[in-house]
């Protein structure tokens, strides 16, 4: 279970910087990942979430859509190699 910086709306991605206290691991480890997020939290695209002082003052970022998709040269598609297979978001 995680935070985030925040939300876009406009692609339902999540924004999570590391920082002390919020190691980007946490996002990636899991099977399912859980963010709590207020809903001030909410950015219309992804260039004003990237433009939060939070954001560009962070060492590192991840912005997170959903499970990853990766597929070998005979097209084999395996879905949620890298991060978790399942994202859920309760905003409040």
């Amino acid at each position: 279970m995680t935070g985030a910086l925040a939300a876009i709306a406009e692609t339902g991605t999540l924004l999570l910087v590391e920082g002390q206290g919020t190691p980007l691991a946490a996002s990636l480890l899991p099977d399912t990942h859980i963010a709590l997020l207020d809903s001030r939290q909410l950015c219309q695209t992804l260039i004003e979430a990237l433009a939060l002082p939070q954001a560009l003052a962070a060492p590192a970022a991840v912005l997170i859509s959903g499970p990853s998709r990766t597929a070998d040269i005979e097209m084999s598609l395996t879905i949620g190699v890298h991060g978790p297979g399942r994202l859920h978001v309760f905003c409040w």
